[in-house]
């Protein structure tokens, strides 16, 4: 789920502040460059915003993660469910949220490929254009011998 879902399932009481989710998210708006945003799957605990150091700025997120350290203690890890980039479009750029591992790792892997398929469709792309400017250049060349 997005979320949107979760803050409904949250108002609705099927979700309560305060229980683990795991969430992950894994995607790139330039394939050229770093990630947009990487989470892997990662153990985290619903917080209300407002005990977040971010909540000002993002005053608009009623609900943010606070992740979860390999012995199960909260660390101070405040975790956004939206990048900073798309903070106003509100429904783009959600982490997925899940209640397994399983389901968070499925998911991240698959994000993961489609990454990987973007990168190498760049890297391909890019090959072409220097090709084609390394041809240019060495037809200038030739002119000019």
């Amino acid at each position: 789920m997005f979320y949107p879902d979760l803050k409904q399932k949250i108002d609705a009481g099927e979700i309560i502040v305060g229980d683990l989710v795991w969430v992950t998210g894994y995607y790139h708006s330039n394939f050229a460059e770093r990630p947009t945003r990487h989470v892997p799957p990662t153990l985290v605990q619903i917080v209300v915003n407002e005990e977040n150091p971010f909540y000002k700025s993002w005053a608009w997120v009623d609900y943010t993660f606070r992740a979860c350290g390999n012995s199960g203690k909260l660390l101070k890890t405040v975790i956004m469910p939206f990048d900073k980039s798309r903070q106003d479009v509100r429904s783009a750029g959600s982490l997925d949220i899940f209640f397994t591992e399983e389901e968070a790792n499925t998911a991240y892997i698959e994000a993961a490929k489609i990454v990987r398929d973007g990168i190498a469709q760049t890297q391909l792309d890019w090959a072409k254009r220097f090709t084609a400017m390394l041809s240019e250049v060495d037809e200038r060349i030739a002119k000019n011998l």
